[in-house]
């Protein structure tokens, strides 16, 4: 008895068999909206200002 995975249940909705070599693969380029770049960036942004907050209590604790 074989285990049902996600792309075999995928394929079997679509109706394809999963061992007959179905591509089911994602868009090579997928478009993103402007917001979620720019949450995305101001997210890194943070996550940077973050660890020279870090990087700056470690150096003052130890000067």
């Amino acid at each position: 008895m074989t285990q049902l995975t996600r792309r075999s249940a995928r394929a079997q909705a679509e109706g394809i068999r999963a061992d007959e070599g179905a591509d089911v693969r994602t868009p090579a380029r997928v478009r993103t909206r402007p917001g979620r770049t720019i949450g995305d960036a101001l997210l890194w942004l943070a996550a940077l200002a973050g660890v020279i907050c870090i990087v700056l209590v470690v150096l003052a604790f130890t000067a």
